[in-house]
């Protein structure tokens, strides 16, 4: 059947670990709701996307938001460390902002009010982008 070379290419896809792996990614959480998905392997495949050294911050900023979408057990933990490791300011590059932003958009949606303190620099950052991403994770987790 055509999903299932379609689901196999793009899984093959992911290993490129570039831009195709990124738009691979998309796709597959795209065909999720098609049986011969599984929710499990994206949110699996996703998390080593994400949490890779060797792909660009341009993938791994819809992979990580796949992986938390899918509930991956590890998501939490590395938006955690990637807003640990640096501070807001410290760059202004795009994709840098991005995986922040993604990572800030993985705490406000997993994690719990005693994350606050770690969104909190965010919060008073320059950049409004990261400003507004902080700002809407910190009312999601008041809520909870």
């Amino acid at each position: 059947e055509n999903r299932l070379l379609a689901r196999d290419t793009l899984f093959h896809a992911l290993k490129e670990k570039n831009h195709i792996a990124g738009a691979a990614i998309i796709a597959l959480d795209a065909l999720v709701k098609y049986h011969a998905f599984s929710r499990k392997k994206i949110a699996d495949e996703a998390f080593v996307l994400a949490s890779s050294n060797s792909v660009s911050d341009s993938v791994k900023t819809p992979a990580l938001q796949i992986a938390a979408k899918y509930n991956h057990p590890k998501a939490l933990k590395l938006a955690k460390q990637i807003l640990s490791i640096s501070q807001p300011s410290t760059t202004n590059n795009q994709y840098y902002v991005n995986i922040k932003m993604s990572a800030i958009a993985t705490i406000g949606s997993k994690g719990n009010s005693n994350d606050i303190k770690l969104l909190e620099p965010y919060r008073k950052t320059p950049d409004v982008r990261l400003r507004t991403a902080a700002k809407a994770a910190i009312n999601k987790l008041k809520k909870k």
